[in-house]
């Protein structure tokens, strides 16, 4: 299902481009089809600039020690590594972002690596566990799909490298001009003063590290962003709140598909996920490297006006709160950023002003 909704702030240098979708289409005097596209207005991105990285001081893929954005994933560092707050070895590294294709054909990417590495495009696993390989998968050309490497490196030196080719494609690194960072870190925030309209201009906005926060009395907020999968499996969400909240998730990246799946009707503590029975949502099934819409409302009086949203991926059994590190933040259209609001690079790094990092959607996906 294609969704043509599109929320854009431009942060960066940005153009016109149209969504495809597809239609088959008899041709003429055969029985054959083709397929042919009908496009629609959005803006996007000119050219990339790579893609976002996390790097993590052991290899669990946890906690990132350094964020910034890598214009190529072509690397060998040796014996050494790659920042001095990461140890030689035992560090992995995370890169996340999109994938916009030149040519309408049948890609396949390549891992070089001497360790472990996985890789997904369009929330297929091409390379798994794997040392070194590659895999297929079929691209329209100025489309963007979601792309996320990991590479863990145990022992000896540390080599990474990813590549693509197609019929006419040679095999080459991937250039930073096809390749869009993520904005993982954090999630948005908005609060709404008076009677609750979410489809008004917000009081005031805010970033949050993790899906939790303290709010203010006698106001509403709206917490929202992009979910980025861990791995392929069975999910189950949390909520816990003081008043009234709920949870809502997409099958998408899309908020045209979002549904409730858990809410707080009577108020709880701080970190009580299991005081009632609605707000622990049933198990969802997402897609490791895929972008999943999450949205949560809370409605404050008095009190401690707390709001935490948590999880249990597969293979685990607590129940976390969800880390910025597997969030990125969305702009709705009633949010009113800042004139002065700007991006810079430096070194490669993309740094947002303080106090706008909420609302990075220059740097988001088109929805396809």
């Amino acid at each position: 299902m294609k969704f043509s909704t599109y929320w854009s702030q431009s942060l960066l240098n940005c153009r016109s481009r149209r969504n495809a979708k597809l239609t088959r289409r008899r041709l003429p005097g055969t029985s054959a089809s083709a397929v042919t596209e009908t496009l629609e207005s959005r803006t996007l991105l000119t050219a990339g600039i790579g893609l976002q990285v996390q790097y993590f001081d052991s290899v669990e893929l946890s906690d990132p020690v350094l964020v910034r954005v890598d214009s190529q994933v072509n690397f060998d560092w040796a014996a050494g590594t790659p920042d001095s707050a990461i140890p030689a070895d035992a560090f992995a590294v995370r890169w996340s972002g999109q994938i916009e294709a030149t040519h309408t054909e049948t890609h396949t990417f390549t891992v070089t690596t001497n360790d472990k590495a996985r890789l997904w495009v369009n929330g297929q696993l091409l390379v798994a566990e794997s040392h070194s390989g590659d895999g297929t998968i079929d691209l329209i050309a100025g489309r963007r799909y979601d792309i996320q490497l990991e590479y863990v490196a145990q022992t000896g030196d540390a080599v990474i490298a990813m590549e693509w080719r197609s019929d006419s494609l040679p095999q080459q690194t991937i250039p930073a001009t096809q390749l869009f960072p993520a904005s993982l870190g954090s999630v948005s925030t908005e609060e709404f003063s008076g009677s609750v309209d979410f489809s008004s201009g917000p009081d005031s906005t805010a970033s949050l590290s993790s899906f939790e926060t303290v709010a203010s009395d006698n106001v509403a907020e709206r917490i929202s962003g992009w979910l980025h999968a861990t791995e392929t499996g069975p999910y189950r969400f949390f909520i816990a709140a003081d008043n009234s909240a709920e949870l809502w998730l997409s099958h998408s990246d899309s908020a045209v598909g979002k549904r409730k799946i858990a809410e707080v009707t009577n108020p709880t503590t701080a970190r009580n996920f299991t005081a009632h029975a609605n707000q622990q949502a049933e198990v969802v099934y997402l897609v490791a490297g895929q972008s999943y819409y999450i949205e949560a409302l809370h409605s404050n009086t008095a009190g401690v006006d707390h709001l935490s949203v948590a999880w249990m991926p597969p293979g685990q059994n607590n129940i976390t709160v969800i880390p910025g590190d597997r969030l990125s933040p969305v702009c709705h259209p009633s949010c009113r950023p800042s004139e002065s609001m700007q991006t810079r690079r430096t070194q490669q790094k993309v740094r947002i002003r303080p106090g706008s990092q909420w609302c990075v959607t220059a740097l988001r996906r088109m929805i396809h």
